[in-house]
């Protein structure tokens, strides 16, 4: 731009450069921005009102007119077609030649411009007729705005071409690796810089944020072609020097500079007539720098200055505000996959929390639960996720207060595991033993936050140890019986024996000599069954295990002991399931059982009327029989010993305590097992579960 005939013109210009250039960057309409101008051009040639003239593609519309201020004589004359004011915008326009004004129709000036290729306009100022000089100034300043919108232009189609980049663009899809869709945006960054300063080409040089020893360098020529080149060494020729100093360079004859090199500083080894470099900037960090190869004009003025300035202000915070987009995608990525793990692990963690069958539930300082397995959830009776928020001892055990001895508060205050054995009435009254333990959960080496409670029905466990125990007393006995059993057998023959005949050799008239013989035989009779019971009970029985009908048995033991139910007075009831199927078993054994238990459940009622249930039934593939009396009751700590060999309540002589030891034996051959419920005063309940194979 020559100014050199307007000397006095330069500051004004200049002053209006940074205003007018701030419009570049303003989103706002062209129409708006040709009103800017349009009163920027007013501010400089002192005047107040004035209109720019757009020629009207339609000769018979009415052509567009931006104005300021109009006196209402010259807004009358704008809406005529014909009128005077049309006329002399039209003959700036062809002539391409400002017009001097009109002092009667106070014209001040026309002066023409150009809005962008093929579209020119002109700038008419109302006022005093001015001189050509003046005239002058004013085409300085119209070339000013025709700049202004031009660059307006390019930049807006710079931004649209970065927020809505081309839909071959998006479907690129930006690769965290490639990011082939950032390349793109930076790539059209250059060529609207290239095509604002009618460059040859323009290179972006970005320094590696991880590695500050390497570099991206892009490169767009006039011919929009674009090449990338990774890692390079920032730190050479005219581009290390604009990063090293942070300053703009406007340099002719590059070649003929000390710090000039061709890798960096041309392209294809070709010497360049001029370069301009602009460092990137932000928070006072160098990004890199985007050196202009060949521009039209190397030797910028203060508007044009200011014009790349913004340009390479936009590009800068676009650049940055892309990078740190990429850096959001790749923590984002990460996030999403922690994301994905943290709940994979958390999905897995909760399906092994709910299927472990012991019950385990969460508890705060507060007694708040923060989580419940199903397993225990069950057990109140209340989904999980009702149950957490509320206090423990509320929801799970139905209470105001926490409970005494509370282990939670225990181990809430030592910091260290607990246990202990609860028994526990859940369900009608049944009493089940339950082992609960408690582990802390802290943070660090803080206090303890959380509790875990695991709470573990040791009830079954319970009654196999103490079989376990029984069978092993069992084992232990029978050995002892054995040998017993030989060692007074033999003798206890001999007595019998010497008193028969001792018996036969007494004279009929020794009556009290006679009757001690006979108890002599008669005690030593019974000890010798007790010795023949200690055999049985020793020897290692054989079972001739068959596919027989299980009610068949116990018909059978009915029938054996059918008249001692009748002279007790004792009322019996037989409920037995029709339609079983057989069972594997042996025949006389299972009767032996019946027939102990029932006898035992007479024994019982022995001076009162009572009652006698057997019920037989068949569930899962397993047979239960239960048998019932209305008897006096075993002590509950007595019910461990009834099955231990010589255990029994009868008097004297009425029993030897092997009867219920023979019965768990046989059970256990089965395979099945037995067990006792029994209440002093009610009565007891003998079960026995039976598989249908052994």
């Amino acid at each position: 731009m020559d100014t050199s005939k307007n000397g006095g013109s330069i500051n004004l210009i200049s002053s209006l450069n940074a205003t007018l250039s701030d419009l570049i960057g303003e989103n706002i309409s062209q129409q708006e921005t040709l009103r800017a101008c349009l009163q920027m051009v007013l501010i400089g040639a002192r005047q107040k009102s004035g209109a720019i003239f757009i020629p009207s593609l339609n000769p018979e519309k009415v052509p567009p007119w931006i104005t300021c201020d109009l006196s209402p004589e010259w807004q009358q004359d704008l809406e005529n077609p014909a009128g005077y004011l049309n006329q002399v915008a039209r003959g700036v326009i062809n002539t391409r030649e400002p017009s001097a004004g009109q002092g009667e129709f106070h014209l001040a000036g026309a002066v023409p411009f150009t809005i962008r290729p093929g579209v020119d306009a002109a700038i008419l100022i109302e006022g005093p007729a001015r001189t050509a000089e003046e005239l002058a100034e004013w085409q300085s300043l119209a070339e000013l705005t025709s700049k202004i919108i031009r660059t307006k232009s390019i930049y807006q189609s710079y931004l649209e071409d970065m927020t809505h980049p081309a839909p071959s663009i998006l479907t690129a899809a930006p690769s965290l690796e490639t990011d082939s869709f950032s390349y793109d945006l930076q790539a059209c960054a250059l060529r609207c810089i290239t095509n604002t300063i009618h460059a040859e080409s323009a290179q972006l040089v970005l320094i590696d944020s991880a590695n500050q020893n390497l570099a991206t360098r892009k490169i767009v020529t006039r011919e929009n072609q674009v090449r990338v080149l990774n890692e390079l060494a920032p730190y050479k020729g005219l581009v290390a020097k604009c990063i090293q100093s942070g300053r703009m360079l406007q340099i002719n004859n590059p070649g003929q500079e000390a710090d000039f090199d061709s890798e960096y500083d041309s392209i294809d080894g070709s010497l360049p007539k001029a370069l301009l470099c602009f460092p990137l900037f932000v928070s006072n960090q160098v990004l890199g720098v985007i050196e202009i190869i060949n521009p039209e004009e190397a030797n910028l003025n203060a508007y044009e200055t200011g014009q790349m300035k913004s340009l390479v202000k936009s590009a800068t915070s676009f650049i940055f505000n892309n990078h740190l987009i990429q850096q959001l995608k790749i923590a984002n990525a990460d996030l999403e996959a922690s994301r994905w793990e943290l709940l994979h692990s958390r999905n897995t963690l909760r399906a092994l929390f709910d299927n472990i069958p012991d019950s385990i539930y969460i508890v705060d300082q507060n007694y708040n639960l923060t989580a419940v397995n199903k397993s225990r959830a069950q057990r109140a009776k209340t989904p999980p996720n009702l149950l957490v928020g509320r206090k423990c001892y509320k929801a799970l055990f139905n209470r105001e207060s926490p409970c005494q001895m509370c282990l939670i508060q225990e181990t809430l205050q030592t910091g260290r595991y607990t246990q202990r054995i609860a028994n526990l009435i859940e369900e009608g009254e049944n009493t089940t033993e339950w082992e609960i333990s408690t582990f802390p959960i802290q943070s660090g080496s803080g206090p303890t936050e959380q509790v875990i409670v695991v709470e573990d029905d040791v009830t079954e466990k319970r009654r196999m140890e103490a079989n376990l125990i029984q069978s092993e007393k069992l084992a232990s006995v029978g050995q002892l019986a054995a040998g017993l059993a030989h060692e007074i057998n033999n003798p206890l023959t001999a007595i019998i024996a010497n008193a028969q005949l001792l018996r036969m050799d007494l004279p009929e008239a020794s009556d009290d000599v006679l009757e001690s013989v006979n108890l002599i035989e008669l005690a030593s009779k019974r000890a010798l069954q007790v010795v023949r019971n200690l055999l049985s009970f020793a020897r290692k029985e054989h079972y001739d295990f068959q596919s027989i009908r299980l009610n068949d048995t116990i018909k059978d033991s009915i029938a054996l002991l059918q008249h001692e139910i009748v002279s007790h007075n004792i009322t019996f009831t037989a409920d037995l399931q029709d339609d079983m199927p057989d069972i594997v078993a042996s025949r006389d054994h299972l009767q032996g059982v019946w027939t102990n238990i029932i006898k035992n459940a007479i024994d019982a009622m022995e001076n009162s009327r009572g009652q006698i249930t057997v019920t037989s039934r068949f569930a899962n593939r397993e047979f239960t029989v239960t048998i019932r009396d209305t008897g006096k009751g075993i002590p509950e700590n007595r019910k461990n010993e009834i099955f231990e060999p010589f255990y029994t309540t009868k008097s004297s002589g009425r029993g030897t305590g092997l009867g219920l030891s023979v019965v768990h034996r046989i059970i256990k051959q089965h395979n099945g097992y037995i067990q006792v419920d029994s209440k002093v005063g009610e009565g007891t309940l003998f079960t026995i579960r039976l598989p249908e194979k052994p």
